[in-house]
């Protein structure tokens, strides 16, 4: 049966499909009506802290200290930090095809200090390592790891391949150097004092640190180097990275007014909140600085710098400190700015009335991010 709008009887007598048209289109056979659909974001909501709560993060702190690692944590997500380190909830083991992603970085750390124990001490020239010696024993290393008998074959020779071009690629770009520390255990204490939730000062009162007392907390800072190198200006940090890098992790630290912030904020109130996250988003990187002090506080070493080696691509070190920066400034990093953040971030964590998820990229690799999400 033809409709009855003469506009389309043509159309319908050669057998034309009838197009929906939108509603404005006047005198139109067939109208649709369409309507935005937006999709749901994740909501995140924060952790309340309350009495209990707190005095189980101060409990915690008290007896297992913290690392410059899960120091890290807690300025870019609190909220993961207080899953991981407080709660101690575990991700759920899987078998990835590809590999297990930690396990790899483990093996790569200790073939490593194997390979360079035998050195320990002696000058080194540059491209004096043999890069096949290296190669065959992360191969043997490898083979001897279960999740890499669980992978695909064609996933295990890839990751052989890369890991040996990487491997080679970063004693190429060794420079001369003499190791001094390999797997350093450094530690350290922290007095910090604690002060009512909310930031108003004072001792911590009912809703303060729990056991903590109520007016300080001892924390002991604790970890373990990679590397200890001397080099032509003093002793340098050497941190492995089989991931990503924080390339311009130094400069915020060379920010002298964002440091002046951080000694005039109250932590605990929402100013401190805006604060850390600023320090977050600014690419600030805690943990070469944080090894810097560890290394210092041990006695008869002067930590003249530290970098990164970024075993995931060239294999090259990325200083934290650039040629530019002199030692005034070292020191100055070294000797107050970074106490002052670790001071900042610990009482902070202790008064602050929420701890907050804070979403990012970060988020689709996070371990959490099933339990976060509302």
């Amino acid at each position: 049966r033809h409709c009855e709008n003469a506009a389309c009887v043509k159309g319908c007598t050669r057998g034309a499909l009838i197009k929906a048209q939108p509603m404005a289109v006047a005198g139109a056979p067939l109208r649709a009506v369409s309507f935005p659909v937006s999709p749901i974001l994740p909501h995140r909501p924060d952790i309340a802290m309350t009495p209990v709560l707190r005095a189980r993060l101060a409990k915690r702190l008290e007896d297992k200290g913290v690392t410059p690692s899960g120091l890290e944590v807690w300025l870019t997500c609190p909220k993961k930090a207080f899953y991981a380190q407080v709660l101690g909830l575990r991700p759920m083991q899987e078998v990835a095809e590809d590999g297990d992603r930690a396990r790899f970085g483990e093996l790569v750390h200790r073939v490593l200090k194997e390979f360079l124990a035998p050195h320990l001490g002696k000058p080194l020239p540059a491209g004096f390592l043999d890069a096949q010696d290296l190669a065959l024993r992360f191969e043997a290393a490898l083979g001897e790891e279960a999740f890499s008998v669980q992978m695909p074959y064609d996933a295990r020779v890839a990751l052989l391949a890369a890991a040996r071009e990487r491997l080679s690629r970063f004693l190429a770009n060794m420079p001369a150097t003499t190791v001094v520390e390999l797997e350093r255990e450094v530690r350290m204490t922290v007095t910090v004092p604690v002060i009512a939730a909310g930031g108003a000062g004072g001792a911590g009162g009912a809703d303060g640190a729990g056991g903590a007392g109520g007016a300080e907390l001892s924390v002991e800072l604790k970890g373990t180097i990679d590397r200890v190198d001397l080099r032509p200006g003093g002793n340098m940090v050497l941190d492995y990275k089989t991931g990503n890098v924080q390339a311009k992790g130094g400069s915020p630290w060379l920010d002298t007014e964002l440091f002046v912030r951080v000694a005039a904020t109250p932590p605990g109130t929402p100013e401190a909140e805006d604060l850390l996250r600023e320090l977050s988003e600014s690419g600030l990187d805690a943990q070469l600085p944080l090894y810097l002090l560890l290394l210092e506080s041990q006695g008869g070493f002067a930590a003249h710098n530290a970098a990164w080696v970024e075993l995931k691509k060239s294999g090259e070190e990325k200083p934290l400190f650039g040629d530019d920066v002199d030692d005034e400034d070292r020191r100055e990093v070294i000797g107050n700015r970074v106490p002052a953040l670790l001071n900042f971030v610990l009482r902070h964590m202790l008064a602050a009335p929420e701890l907050v998820a804070r979403p990012g990229r970060r988020c689709d690799w996070c371990d959490y991010k099933g339990p976060c999400v509302a």
